[in-house]
């Protein structure tokens, strides 16, 4: 149905300019009729384009099939290669930075982490990275988790410990207390200290809620 109609606008658009030319005195009689012709010519070619293998036109022959298979073979060329340029730059997000952290709670690698698998969804890339991501996620997650120790008091973890036993991000916050955020602050320090120290810890908190659903998305998708 959808070939009917763009075959049908495609030989209305080209015949109909023919006309329009002839009648307001832009063409000659002759050459209105072979645009009016070449606009049913286009409309077939539309219309029976899964079928034509190739068309001539001044004596270059062009070959649907051939162009299409072309490039089907190209795109995937290309996303094969995106892929795998995403499957290198995972291992570089667990690579620390040159100079200081921006903050002590909060993981430095985590924001270049987050960014790529942002863009690894957006390309429908998940299944073909998923044991790749999942390295690099269970590094990230369990040093930031290990960060959070003064709330939790937990036993540390390693990657290679289940990540069952992480707690949820909200128990977490819940159990931040105010005391927990004056035991970091150094001694004799002030307000300003208090919301500095209070802030890194939101952040941290924040970090590790991202990398804890991603972690659920991976696996709720198996």
């Amino acid at each position: 149905m959808k070939k009917v109609i763009l075959s049908m606008i495609s030989t209305a658009v080209v015949s109909g300019f023919g006309i329009y030319c002839l009648l307001n005195g832009l063409l000659e009689g002759a050459e209105s009729v072979i645009l009016i012709l070449g606009g049913v010519f286009v409309g077939f070619i539309v219309y029976f384009s899964s079928e034509i293998q190739e068309f001539t036109i001044a004596g270059n022959a062009v070959k649907f099939k051939d162009l299409k298979n072309e490039a089907e073979q190209t795109i995937k060329e290309l996303k094969d290669a995106r892929t795998e340029i995403f499957r290198l730059l995972l291992p570089q997000t667990l690579k620390w930075g040159g100079g200081f952290a921006g903050s002590f709670k909060v993981d430095s690698r985590i924001q270049n982490f987050i960014d790529l698998y942002q863009k690894i969804e957006e390309f429908n890339c998940i299944n073909d990275l998923r044991k790749e991501i999942t390295e690099s996620l269970k590094v990230l997650i369990v040093t930031q988790y290990n960060n959070l120790n003064f709330i939790h008091k937990s036993e540390y973890l390693n990657s290679r410990d289940s990540l069952e036993r992480l707690w949820l991000p909200r128990d977490i916050s819940i159990h931040l207390t105010d005391e927990m955020i004056n035991s970091l602050i150094q001694p004799n320090g002030t307000q300003t200290n208090y919301k500095i120290v209070k802030e890194d810890i939101f952040n941290a908190i924040e970090a590790y809620t991202q990398l804890y659903g991603i972690y659920k998305k991976l696996e709720e998708s198996q």
